[in-house]
């Protein structure tokens, strides 16, 4: 039976899990229905107690967010019936496991951990959870004699609200480096995950979608994805070709018969081969071109070679480090992170494959490189700058790399940038997709038609004008270069030839506080709304 448990708190702690989830099996997907508004979708597997009976109960824990409204829901789902009992000699206490085995001079530790990925499969959401138990027994010292290792796979249908137990496993690991057993390792952007045997060094790969069988190979001859970060920096062993004309698409790479196959998303086995590279150089293919570093004089660029004329495009400036290439889900725009005077400044170059053109350098607000980068469409992405104490005033940074629109991220960043899925909704494409907050006006949200709220790079908060004014039941005016906003007796005028205008395809998006203020409002801002009154 499932338990759904409500709960509208501002924050939620997860003592005991890790939490990693991943976007989408092809980075975005086009299957929902038009009059279906975009939202986030967020899924995190963790256990409740059953203290009476000793009992570990699966549960997940849902979080919405709507990006018509910056209305937030969280939702919890208890599956008794899946329920399972601690290795023995322990007991739960909350969410913590006690041992009743302990002896003078012996210590025994039990650790229970979950990672949640969540997919977009087919126009639907699933999201998969896998348990790990740890049971570590110590002699002597901080480090454990024996961890015997248990696992356990689920499946959740978002839409159903089912769960069930795909697989589980058991391995055990010594001291002295041996082990023995099975292990499970998800693969989830490929809708895969495997089963690991130490006895017989095989690994079988099964569907995560239907839990059924595809093939073995040995634990060695699993090669990894064919994408442009194992082919840059595997020094062109992760570089390969195949039929198709770019040479990275992200499918997993197996080697058998002394022969490079890459397992498509049909789940079919298709030959590639290495692309010819020279000692510590790579090489990816796009059609007719290929990109390639070459380095002069100790300042290494990247260029673009035409494999018909032999010319050489050079894409990258002079002086500039790259710190990581990225390309966007249709595989067409490269997006290259460059730091200038040794880490003093930092800009995204984007380069267009197709049209075999550098667009141009957008200056990021942050010196820090990019880190977990997350694609949430074909020209919009966000990251977050590396820092190693994550101080409030540095913030997650959205790109939209064709417009050259940076914004920043003013929500609560959840514990992962890649553990939700945006459901998408083929008629809206934002600039950015940072988390909006709710905006209500005597207890009425605005409503976002186009692009939702968003934090500019200068710290304000903006909206769409005519969504505030239709909230407000303003009458608002366009004139020459200017918009009028006539609220009661009040007025506030914005100005489209202003710094802090931002206008894209004919809507104006202005900061929220001083229209508000202009007209009479109180501007208030909790953990969760910005409050108009």
């Amino acid at each position: 039976m499932v338990k759904l448990l409500n709960s509208m708190a501002g924050k939620i702690i997860v003592i005991t899990l890790l939490i990693s989830t991943v976007l989408s099996e092809s980075g975005i997907q086009s299957v929902f229905s038009a009059s279906e508004n975009k939202q986030v979708v967020a899924i995190h597997f963790e256990y409740d107690h059953n203290e009476e009976k000793n009992l570990i109960i699966p549960a997940v824990l849902v979080y919405t967010l709507s990006y018509s409204t910056g209305e937030r829901k969280y939702e919890k789902y208890v599956f008794d019936e899946l329920a399972y009992s601690p290795p023995a000699g322990f007991v739960t206490d909350w969410r913590e496991f006690i041992s009743t085995t302990d002896q003078a001079g012996k210590k025994e530790e039990f650790n229970l951990m979950a990672w949640s990925y969540t997919v977009i499969n087919k126009g639907q959401i699933f999201s998969y959870g896998l348990y790990r138990g740890d049971k570590s027994t110590y002699s002597t010292g901080y480090h454990a004699d024996t961890i015997n290792r248990s696992q356990k796979l689920y499946s959740f249908d978002y839409s159903k609200k089912e769960m069930k137990l795909l697989r589980t496993a058991e391995s055990t690991e010594k001291s002295d480096l041996t082990s023995a057993g099975t292990t499970i390792e998800l693969l989830s952007k490929n809708d895969i995950y495997t089963v690991d045997n130490t006895a017989t060094k095989q690994k079988q790969f099964y569907s995560l979608s239907d839990n059924k069988y595809i093939l073995s190979v040995s634990q060695q001859d699993f090669l990894g994805p064919r994408d442009i970060l194992s082919c840059v920096r595997g020094y062109g062993e992760g570089c390969y070709t195949g039929n198709d004309s770019i040479s990275v698409n992200d499918n997993l790479v197996i080697r058998k018969n002394g022969k490079f196959y890459e397992l498509d998303k049909q789940k079919k086995l298709k030959e590639i081969k290495q692309l010819k590279v020279t000692r510590e150089q790579w090489r990816v293919q796009f059609g007719n071109y290929i990109m390639e570093p070459r380095s002069n004089n100790n300042d290494e660029r990247i260029y673009m070679i035409n494999q018909q004329t032999k010319k050489a495009t050079v894409i990258t400036p002079a002086k500039a480090f790259v710190q990581r290439i990225y390309l966007s889900p249709n595989r067409r725009y490269l997006v290259f992170d460059l730091e200038y005077e040794r880490g003093e400044r930092r800009s995204l170059l984007v380069y267009d494959t197709i049209s075999q053109k550098k667009l141009h350098e957008i200056a990021m607000p942050y010196k820090e490189w990019v880190t977990d980068l997350t694609w949430h469409s074909n020209t919009s992405l966000e990251y977050t700058p590396f820092t190693s104490s994550r101080p409030d005033y540095v913030k997650d940074v959205h790109v939209e790399i064709l417009k050259g629109i940076v914004t920043k991220e003013d929500s609560d960043p959840y514990d992962n940038p890649d553990e939700y899925v945006i459901t998408p909704n083929a008629d809206q494409s934002y600039f950015t997709y940072a988390r909006p907050w709710e905006i209500v006006y005597e207890g009425k949200p605005v409503v976002f038609h186009d692009q939702p709220a968003f934090l500019g790079l200068n710290n304000l908060l903006y909206c769409s004008v005519k969504d505030l004014a239709i909230t407000l039941n303003a009458t608002l005016t366009v004139e020459p270069g200017k918009i009028e906003l006539s609220y009661k007796n009040k007025k506030a005028y914005v100005d489209l030839k202003a710094k802090d205008i931002i206008i894209q395809d004919g809507t104006a998006y202005a900061p929220i506080k001083p229209i508000a203020v202009k007209l009479g409002l109180q501007y208030s801002k909790t953990e969760r709304e910005i409050l108009l009154k």
